[in-house]
């Protein structure tokens, strides 16, 4: 199927918001005692990295389906997809400011503006696609 040039203005943004989410948890922003170092560096046991990775990696799946609907033309529904996710990155971004607002660090800023370019190139995506589905 050939893809059109808005098409892939599309999926360039929501593949770029999959990857900002992707790469969140492999930063070096995660550490004991300020201890930089990696979640892998982390204590924690396998059950909890395995379900710390699977919540911080939902997104970057969901968008994956999001852009397995573009190429098939369904722009509608891409960029429902893209909107939902963008969505409930703003909620948590949103949840997790109010859980750790008293115990900032540099390390917090670093995650909520990248969350934030995530969610914020998923929301261009949403448009875009949701816009091109309506003309």
């Amino acid at each position: 199927m050939q893809t059109s040039d808005p098409h892939r203005t599309i999926a360039r943004l929501a593949i770029g918001g999959a990857a900002v989410g992707f790469l969140i948890p492999l930063l070096p922003v995660y550490g004991i005692g300020g201890h930089l170092g990696s979640i892998f560096s982390a204590a924690f046991s396998m059950r909890g990295l395995i379900a710390f990775l699977l919540g911080q990696w939902i997104n970057a799946a969901v968008v994956a389906v999001g852009i397995l609907f573009l190429r098939q033309n369904r722009l509608g529904v891409a960029g429902g997809v893209f909107a939902a996710v963008g969505l409930t990155l703003a909620l948590t971004v949103v949840q997790q400011v109010l859980v750790t607002s008293p115990y900032f660090r540099w390390q917090t800023n670093v995650v909520f503006a990248l969350e934030m370019i995530e969610g914020v190139l998923l929301a261009l995506a949403a448009i875009r696609a949701i816009g091109a589905s309506s003309a």
